[in-house]
């Protein structure tokens, strides 16, 4: 583990457990202050995101979205992609026993 990389675990830590707060962690380290500080101001709005409830009427909105964007695009039937994978493999295998057996000249 690099230096970086200890410090970095070291200030997320502190910042996790309430103990420094981010100015804290850059006036304590400033060698690394620059590649520190985004780093940790990520760190803290992925764990805003993490707090984040969307609302009932949020959920209605994207899943009414959702069934709208399906139904102007339907998914394509697999069912052709099925019959020719069956016919291909069969064949395969036909030729394999012909060839097996020599009469595949």
């Amino acid at each position: 583990m690099t230096e970086f990389e200890k410090v970095l675990q070291e200030c997320l830590l502190a910042l996790e457990s309430g103990n420094l707060s981010m100015e804290e962690c850059l006036r304590r380290y400033p060698r690394h202050a620059m590649q520190l500080e985004p780093v940790l101001w990520t760190s803290l709005y992925l764990e805003y995101g993490r707090e984040a409830r969307p609302s009932p009427a949020f959920k209605a909105r994207v899943r009414a979205r959702l069934v709208e964007g399906m139904r102007a695009h339907p998914r394509k039937s697999s069912r052709f992609n099925f019959i020719f994978l069956r016919t291909a493999a069969s064949l395969a295998v036909l030729a394999l026993v012909m060839l097996a057996a020599g009469t595949g000249n």
